[in-house]
């Protein structure tokens, strides 16, 4: 089997996050490399996914109608704090109607 070539890089890790790598690669019985290029692999088709939905205005305006049904803005608000005010919720609100809007393009 031909063998890629790979492009080494160096980044600075919080250690209890590379402690946390460890255990997981060790529980799947792979280096540390092999982890974190799998897990940077998922990261990216999931983004490029988010990107192509958020980029859809179709999708943009269904998620904007049912954002704006009563009590839903002011649920995902509570459930992303425990602060919740008016003024969020307008701030919520008024972010989707424009995305739905623009179709999600800024």
């Amino acid at each position: 089997m031909a063998r890629r070539h790979k492009t080494r890089m160096s980044i600075a890790v919080d250690p209890k996050l590379l402690k946390q790598l460890d255990k997981y690669a060790n529980q799947f019985d792979v280096s540390r490399s092999a982890f974190v290029c799998e897990v940077l692999s998922d990261a990216m088709a999931d983004a490029e996914m988010q990107m192509k939905l958020l980029a859809n205005p179709r999708v943009m305006r269904a998620f904007s109608e049912a954002m704006s049904a009563p009590g839903v803005a002011s649920s995902m608000a509570k459930a992303m704090t425990d602060e919740v005010d008016e003024t969020k919720v307008q701030a919520v609100l008024e972010f989707f109607n424009k995305a739905g809007q623009t179709g999600g393009k800024k």
